[in-house]
């Protein structure tokens, strides 16, 4: 599945709460990673939405208990 922002995960009714806290962790992962590069050095993309997404996933876990 493929999702362009972290709301749409929580509007996939066809999702169960446990396939929905995966996915937005395997996301929180991935935007972690985005910015461990940017820090090493390699740039990102423009304009770079990065830390409002992991804001909006990490808020997402949080209300789901996570």
């Amino acid at each position: 599945m493929k999702f362009s922002n972290p709301a749409q995960i929580m509007d996939a009714g066809e999702l169960t709460r446990e396939q929905k806290v995966t996915f937005l962790k395997q996301w929180e992962q991935d935007l972690r990673e985005q910015m461990t590069a940017s820090r090493e050095g390699m740039r990102p993309p423009t304009p770079n939405p990065v830390p409002e997404l992991l804001r909006e996933v990490r808020e997402l876990l949080r209300k789901m208990g996570e």
